[in-house]
C-alpha cells in the first residue's frame, strides 16, 4: 500500500515497471451512479477524439503559483505554497498547436492534449515523440511552463 493521488502512484517509482495491464474491482449496483456515468460519457464523446487512436492525455496539467497562473482549473496547498492547477489543453490551444500534425501524428482538433495518430506509418512512434517534443518547447518559449508527460514513453530495443 501506497500514496495514490492525482499525480503519484507507488508504481511510479518502481524501477522494473511498465504498465498495468488488467485490474479487479468490487462494486455495487447503483442506478445514480449509472446515470451520471451516462451523462459523463455523452459529454466526453463531444470533447475528446474518443475514436482517433490516442494514448489519451498526454500531458499532466501543470501546478504553479497562483500568481504566475491566473485563472487554473483548481487550485491546492503544496507545501504551503498556493498552487493553481492549469490546464495543458488549454495552453497548448493558445499556443494556437490545435490541429497541427508532424507526420503521422497530429495534435487532436478536438481537445489540444490529445494526440492522435493519423494513419499508417512505419515512423509513427518517432513523429509521436517529435510532436511531443514540439508541444513542450513551445509551451515553454511561450508561457515559460514546463510541461510533464502524463504517460510514460517505453523506448524500444532491438
Amino acid at each position: 500500500p501506497g500514496h495514490y493521488s492525482y499525480r503519484t502512484s507507488p508504481f511510479q517509482s518502481m524501477s522494473d515497471f511498465f504498465a498495468i495491464v488488467a485490474g479487479t474491482f468490487e462494486l455495487e449496483a447503483n442506478a445514480e451512479a449509472k446515470l451520471r456515468a451516462r451523462r459523463y460519457m455523452q459529454k466526453r464523446s463531444t470533447s475528446q477524439p474518443l475514436t482517433e487512436r490516442s494514448a489519451g492525455c498526454v500531458f499532466r496539467n501543470p501546478q504553479v503559483p497562483r500568481q504566475q497562473g491566473g485563472g487554473g482549473s483548481g487550485s491546492e496547498r503544496d507545501g504551503g505554497t498556493e498552487q493553481t492547477n492549469l490546464s495543458a489543453g488549454a495552453l497548448i490551444d493558445k499556443a494556437g498547436l490545435k490541429g497541427v500534425s508532424l507526420g503521422s501524428a497530429q495534435v487532436s482538433p478536438v481537445h489540444a492534449n490529445y494526440l492522435v495518430s493519423k494513419g499508417p506509418s512505419s515512423h509513427s512512434s518517432r513523429d509521436m515523440k517529435e510532436l511531443i517534443d514540439l508541444v513542450k518547447r513551445k509551451i515553454e518559449t511561450d508561457t515559460g511552463i514546463c510541461l510533464q508527460e502524463e504517460i510514460r514513453i517505453i523506448p524500444y530495443v532491438e
